[in-house]
């Protein structure tokens, strides 16, 4: 696991060279078929985030098959950045909801959907530091999720 889920496109190869066979960040969401081997989610289950509740939800969860991310390295430069995604199945774009957070609270954003491709602008900057991205859709009383998690270091 990455340090504070903090990593660049660069420690990714480093890895790929050293024949690691995955990786993981401190992201919530689901591993499945299109999740990137080297920066996996993974549910926190402590003191914190440890009721019976959230383990069954986490243990229930699905992916939400997600490919083409954009942008790919996790470490940013673009302020704000530009966020893209494709999903595989394109029924579930227009349930899906989106949401970001940064050391300034909720990131507030807009969601455009063209067929599988979604699209979210962001309506501000985003504070210096750790964001997480978190996209979730109910489906069949089941509920998908992804996530991800930037880092923007503007020294």
């Amino acid at each position: 696991a990455y340090p504070y889920g903090e990593l660049d496109i660069k420690f990714i190869n480093m890895l790929k060279d050293y024949n690691f066979k995955a990786a993981f960040g401190q992201h919530s969401g689901v591993i499945n078929e299109t999740s990137e081997i080297y920066f996996l989610p993974r549910f926190s289950l402590n003191e914190k985030y440890g009721e019976i509740e959230r383990i069954r939800f986490s243990a229930n969860a699905k992916g939400l098959g997600i490919y083409d991310f954009i942008p790919s390295n996790p470490n940013i430069s673009q302020n704000p950045p530009y966020i893209g995604f494709s999903l595989l199945d394109e029924n579930l774009s227009t349930k899906i909801n989106c949401f970001l957070f940064d050391k300034g609270g909720e990131v507030k954003r807009d969601i455009f959907t063209f067929n599988e491709r979604i699209e979210i602008r962001l309506n501000r900057k985003l504070k210096q530091g750790r964001t997480r991205l978190n996209c979730t859709v109910k489906d069949n009383n089941i509920w998908r999720w992804y996530g991800y998690q930037f880092y923007l270091n503007e020294n």
